[in-house]
């Protein structure tokens, strides 16, 4: 008889003994000041680290030391192993994070959320050139031409990086694709688009408040 068909005399089952969730996550390093963000992976597991699927949904709490993150919690589904969730820091510096789920606490996993030089390089360079773009219909001649230049590049680039950061912290009032939103061209073409856009609106609001400029876009040299 082969020991597959014997049957034992009494019910046996294997013991399962919850162990501490698994945090880790998809980068180390990212930008801070709630630009970048990264995946979160938590994973409820046993003592032996087997993936361990939870009876119902469990709500497990990511905390953060050195900088505060958002979301600060994640979902794991009935029948599942792990979840993961996008979060982003407040501000910079190396933080550790530790998943609690209410019963027993993750090791820490360190990531750093450095200065986002690449973020604010690109949307000052695309807000200053939406600006410059958008200056070109300015019909004035001489100094005030240059002036009005100047002025469109500086309304361009604030309105550039503003817009940016808007989109990336409250990424529900837009619709730009994910992508924009995640990478240095999307970035770029965002903030030139809001630059040049910007600009133009500034200049109409300024004229709608303040009378009509001299140095308007639609001016003429005196003859």
């Amino acid at each position: 008889m082969r020991l597959a068909d014997a049957e034992l005399p009494y019910s046996f089952t294997i013991p399962h003994t919850p162990g501490a969730p698994v945090v880790s996550s998809v980068a180390t390093s990212v930008a801070g000041f709630g630009i970048g963000t990264v995946e979160i992976i938590v994973q409820n597991v046993e003592v032996d680290a087997t993936p361990s699927p939870v009876a119902a949904d469990t709500t497990v709490r990511l905390l953060a030391q050195g900088a505060s993150i958002d979301p600060s919690e994640l979902i794991i589904g009935a029948g599942k192993a792990e979840a993961s969730i996008e979060v982003r820091a407040r501000s910079v510096g190396r933080v550790q994070l530790t998943a609690d789920n209410g019963a027993l606490r993750s090791q820490p996993w360190a990531i750093d959320f450095g200065f986002p030089y690449a973020f604010l390089i690109t949307t000052l360079l695309g807000g200053a050139a939406g600006g410059y773009l958008s200056s070109i219909r300015i019909k004035t001649k001489g100094p005030r031409r240059r002036m009005k230049q100047a002025q469109s590049i500086v309304e361009g680039t604030i309105v550039g990086v503003l817009v940016v950061v808007a989109v990336l912290v409250f990424p529900s009032v837009s619709t730009i694709p994910g992508w924009a939103r995640a990478s240095v061209i999307g970035w770029l073409l965002t903030s030139a688009l809001a630059g040049f856009v910007g600009s133009d609106l500034i200049d109409r609001l300024a004229t709608r408040v303040f009378g009509k400029s001299e140095n308007a876009r639609t001016s003429t040299t005196p003859a």
